[in-house]
């Protein structure tokens, strides 16, 4: 997986947690000030659970991104490799032609 596709990922997980964490403070302000029942505490704990868990998700995808393993990297290839695949798809590209 690619570096950006693992900072999307990542920047993925901390809105989301952001979110879930912005939600569950105003359901504890509704909480504090007696608005809420018992389903809603309910939902506020479930709220308060997966807020937790998207925080250790993220922690995690930071740790996996920033402690990379250079040799778990497919090696790079050399920019030959890519000119001679573009020449072979010309020269495929002119037999259909013809």
């Amino acid at each position: 997986m690619s570096p950006t596709l693992f900072f999307f990922l990542g920047t993925l997980v901390a809105i989301v947690a952001i979110l879930s964490d912005q939600y569950t403070k105003l359901e504890k302000a509704k909480l504090k000030s007696g608005g809420i029942g018992e389903d809603e505490k309910r939902l506020l704990m479930a709220m308060k659970q997966e807020n937790d868990q998207l925080r250790e998700r993220v922690q995690n995808l930071e740790y996996i991104v920033t402690n990379l393993d250079e040799h778990l990297l497919p090696p790079a290839q050399p920019e030959s490799d890519d000119k001679a695949i573009q020449d072979q798809v010309k020269n495929i590209a002119k037999r259909l032609k013809n």
